[in-house]
């Protein structure tokens, strides 16, 4: 029976590089964190949070702008939609998406108070995001 080390041996340049490539993607795999739609967009850990749902194409940076007026005294995160960079398939329906932040706002902060605002769309996702939270028992207590 042989040894790691002398099967190791034995294989041809391109098989190291191979074993090599395939060692390093299983080591990425298992370093990389589970991907949430939370996104950070101003951090104060213990001031109250606001949930920033995205408008349509679902990308944040049109809340960036309007964290200045709000001031530090805010804990603010992002909704970001399924999708937005290529690394998972888009949600189709409102139901869904909003489904999918009730998750991961729950896992954070299980029953609230929340305060969730939208722009476009994200007014409407916002909106049943209040509805689903509510139902599961969370305390919705702002709704922009």
């Amino acid at each position: 029976m042989k040894t790691n080390l002398e099967r190791l041996q034995q294989m041809s340049p391109e098989q190291r590089a191979l074993l090599l490539r395939k060692l390093q993607q299983m080591q990425v795999q298992q370093a990389a964190p589970a991907w949430s739609p939370l996104t950070p967009l101003q951090l104060n850990p213990g001031a109250p949070t606001i949930y920033f749902v995205h408008p349509a194409g679902g990308a944040l940076f049109w809340y960036l702008g309007l964290l200045k007026y709000l001031g530090a005294d805010i804990n603010a995160l992002g909704l970001q939609g399924h999708g937005l960079y290529g690394d998972q398939a888009p949600l189709s329906t409102i139901p869904e998406m909003a489904q999918s932040y009730v998750e991961a706002i729950m896992a954070q902060n299980p029953t609230g108070p929340y305060t969730l605002a939208g722009y476009s769309i994200g007014g409407v996702i916002a909106f049943e995001l209040a509805q689903q939270l509510q139902v599961k028992g969370g305390e919705v207590e702002n709704l922009f």
